[in-house]
């Protein structure tokens, strides 16, 4: 069962500092350059980490896990290195080799040693894949793929996050089919007023919306 909400692509701290006045506690920070959503370093260190306390969850995501930025940038959060939980959408590096706690995205081909590592922290599902799987009949198929992937001794002690936009369709049998943890939504233009200017009240509105669907499962 959904147990909360992650809001990715956060990139100034008025944003930030109304998430967590709605009680928001899981943020994903996109250090990708060619991302919309893109946070330079020295922003996120000066004007974001601040704002962070020990009750928050971080993640850190790359589009590449060879991005020097990477060890750069655990260097200088210092103890926060140990909880923050890094993303890539491609590892040209062996997530084991950098040392940190990891999530991966779906795929039919998982490496099983890196689903046994310790530093191992859940699965990231693309909602358009759960609906497009739905959709062509093999969801049922899909479903037992995901929990094969994922043993026994393991289950419940790591995330199944679904990622999902601001103004998606959800289906809430979906949602259910799969039993995530985390459901995660991307700052986009459906909440800006123009490029990189969060519309604060149309977020307000939408984290009470999605608040709302999670108090229905």
């Amino acid at each position: 069962m959904i147990q909360s909400f992650r809001i990715d692509g956060i990139y100034d701290k008025r944003t930030l500092k109304l998430l967590k006045e709605k009680g928001v506690r899981d943020f994903c920070f996109d250090f990708s350059p060619k991302s919309f959503s893109f946070v330079q370093e020295h922003v996120f260190l000066s004007d974001l980490l601040p704002l962070v306390d020990e009750k928050d969850q971080i993640f850190f995501y790359f589009a590449r896990s060879d991005d020097p930025m990477i060890k750069k940038l655990y260097s200088d959060i210092g103890i926060l290195s140990k909880k923050a939980i890094l993303e890539c959408a491609e590892w040209p590096i062996d997530p084991l080799e950098l040392g940190h706690k990891y999530l991966l995205n779906y795929s039919e081909s998982f490496d099983t040693k890196l689903i046994d590592s310790n530093d191992f922290q859940g699965i990231i599902i693309e909602y358009e894949v759960l609906e497009k799987q739905y959709k062509s009949g093999k969801l049922r198929t899909f479903l037992l793929d995901i929990h094969h992937k994922i043993p026994e001794h393991i289950k419940g002690t790591k995330k199944i996050i679904l990622k999902a936009n601001f103004g998606e369709n959800i289906q809430s049998s979906l949602i259910d089919s799969i039993g995530f943890e985390l459901l995660s939504f991307s700052i986009n233009s459906k909440i800006e007023i123009c490029y990189r200017n969060v519309d604060l009240k149309k977020l307000s509105i939408e984290i009470d919306l999605q608040q709302n669907l999670l108090n229905s499962f």
